[in-house]
Order: structure tokens, then C-alpha cells, then sequence
């Protein structure tokens, strides 16, 4: 699974969101440090789309927007079944590389 992939499933985990909506919440899971364009988030929503992770749960305006109608995705519930099978994937591996710094790091002192 692609990162993006993964942070899409993690922003839209709570809630449903728009295009730019994700693309916010990705900044903010991440402190900032991974940005998506706009436009670039589109084609992620179009593919995770096409391998039925997520799908568009309702049109209506965005409060930040005024009358611009956007469409909203939710997660699958094969989405949720692949987020949560990658994030416990991800923290098996973030604990292990952790852990090998860690015995680097005293290894060094």
C-alpha cells in the first residue's frame, strides 16, 4: 500500500470528508510534514475508489465554501478492514526500528 493510501485511510478514519478536507487532515496527522495537493488528492480518491476502500457518502456544501457543493468519502467497510490491518503493520514496524535505535544509541554512549 502506497503511503498516501494509508494517510487517506487514517483522515478519513473519524470522519467523512471532502477533497481538501483530506487533504487538511493529512497536514495535520502528520504535523505538517506531508503535504498532498489538492488536485493530487483526487486521483488517490479515484483509485482507493476502484479497489472499493472508500466510496462517496453524500454531496452538500462545505461550511468553508458557502453554496459550493463538494462530495464528501467514507471508508468501506473494507476500507476499515485494510486501515486497520496496515496500522497494526505499521506499528509492528515503527516498534521494531525503534527498538534497533535504540540499542544503536547505547550502543554509541
Amino acid at each position: 500500500m502506497r503511503h498516501v493510501d494509508f494517510l487517506v485511510l487514517a483522515a478519513l478514519s473519524d470522519e467523512c470528508l471532502h477533497g481538501y478536507g483530506i487533504v487538511r487532515a493529512i497536514a495535520r496527522l502528520t504535523d505538517g510534514r506531508m503535504s498532498l495537493r489538492p488536485g493530487d488528492v483526487y486521483r488517490v480518491l479515484y483509485r482507493m475508489q476502484r479497489r472499493g476502500l472508500l466510496e462517496p457518502a453524500e454531496r452538500r456544501p462545505a461550511p468553508e465554501s458557502g453554496a459550493k457543493r463538494r462530495t464528501y468519502y467514507r471508508l468501506t467497510a473494507r476500507g476499515e478492514r485494510v486501515a486497520a490491518e496496515e496500522a497494526e503493520l505499521m506499528s509492528t514496524v515503527a516498534e521494531q526500528l525503534l527498538a534497533r535505535a535504540g540499542k544503536r544509541i547505547e550502543s554509541a554512549s
